[in-house]
């Protein structure tokens, strides 16, 4: 199932933790890119990962470390899933 959507002609995602209403759609600066396959967090699930994490990412991707930083948003992913679902 793709996360990405259309509203009112309007481009939108969903947050990947299931049954998570959030949304977002294009903002200033931030376009949602024009493939389907694109995943976004809300802030709600994104604070409860472990901040550590949280800030080498950030660090990661200013440093151009595209592939370590993909290494670690999975783990993230992982840790939003697994504590919206109430499993951690």
């Amino acid at each position: 199932m793709s996360l990405v959507f259309t509203f009112n002609g309007r481009r939108q995602i969903r947050c990947l933790v299931p049954f998570c209403d959030k949304t977002r759609g294009d903002r200033k600066g931030s376009a949602l890119p024009p493939h389907e396959d694109f995943e976004w967090i809300c802030g709600n699930h994104y604070k409860a990962v472990d901040a550590r994490k949280r800030q080498l990412l950030t660090r990661l991707r200013k440093k151009g470390m595209d592939q370590l930083a993909h290494r670690l948003w999975l783990k993230i992913r992982e840790e939003a899933l697994d504590k919206g679902m109430g499993i951690r």
